[in-house]
């Protein structure tokens, strides 16, 4: 596809954040990304990685479908085993980050937006926050995300 869509073939960095994941055949995706580098050249994924709070607290009430929870091991299962035999070397970086919510309302109202949202379930997580946020004066919970790099040989 590079090849018959773009004048320049060949690229120092190839990258992808948070899509990967979603896109039938990743590791062809990931060939033709890695064919697509220059010597020397860089390919960086970024991607989600557990732990994912607001997964794990609607997780305490109800089913997560798979295709949320795959994406969530998908650094460290598919790319890393990748990444391992087909880079010269590779980097790693795991960002851990704290999401603060400073009330139930808001929580909620972001938790219907996701893939994962069930409405049979919003009672029980809303008592979980509203607890916290009581206790506390905001929920928190954690959204990690993992960069990987792999270098090619210069």
């Amino acid at each position: 596809m590079i090849a018959d869509t773009f004048t320049t073939r060949q690229y120092s960095l190839a990258h992808s954040s948070y899509a990967l994941y979603y896109r039938d055949q990743q590791l062809h995706v990931l060939d033709v990304m890695r064919g697509a580098l220059k010597a020397g050249g860089r390919c960086a994924i970024f991607t989600t990685n557990c732990p994912h709070g607001l997964v794990d607290l609607a997780a305490r009430f109800s089913e997560i479908p798979p295709e949320v929870e795959g994406p969530l091991r998908f650094g460290p299962t598919v790319l890393r085993s990748y990444f391992e035999k087909n880079f010269v070397r590779y980097d790693v970086h795991n960002f851990h980050n704290v999401v603060t919510v400073p009330s139930t309302d808001i929580l909620i109202e972001f938790y219907r937006q996701t893939t994962y949202y069930d409405a049979s379930t919003e009672e029980k997580i809303r008592a979980v926050v509203d607890d916290e946020v009581k206790r506390s004066g905001n929920y928190q919970y954690e959204k990690n995300g993992y960069l990987i790099i792999g270098f090619v040989e210069a």
